[in-house]
């Protein structure tokens, strides 16, 4: 089977480590020169299950727009005057609730 893993985040490679010992021929497409070097830099190539919270929550749009004009940033977000991102922000703003806070978690 050949698989195409887009991103060279700690996720991504041990995912196209797992398929290729598994006999997948795997293609790995990265945007920068190096693995590892958006999100995964951010939080040292880390993933624990321990640093995990809902995005849900009603206190997160106000951490999410602090995060976007910081030096370090895991998101980014290029604005441009595309209607459709808009809508998609403001659905996406309108999920975060308490209740839906409380369901994801």
């Amino acid at each position: 089977m050949r698989v195409l893993v887009l991103g060279g985040s700690i996720t991504g490679i041990t995912t196209a480590y797992y398929l290729a010992k598994d006999g997948c021929e795997v293609t790995m497409v990265e945007v920068n020169e190096g693995l590892g070097m958006e999100a995964t830099a951010s939080n040292a190539g880390i993933l624990a299950a321990g640093h995990s919270f809902s995005w849900a929550s009603p206190r997160e749009p106000q951490q999410l727009l602090r995060s976007l004009f910081g030096q370090e940033t895991a998101i980014r977000i290029k604005l441009k005057p595309d209607p459709r991102l808009y809508v998609w922000g403001l659905k996406f703003l309108r999920e975060f609730t308490a209740d839906r806070s409380r369901r994801s978690s």
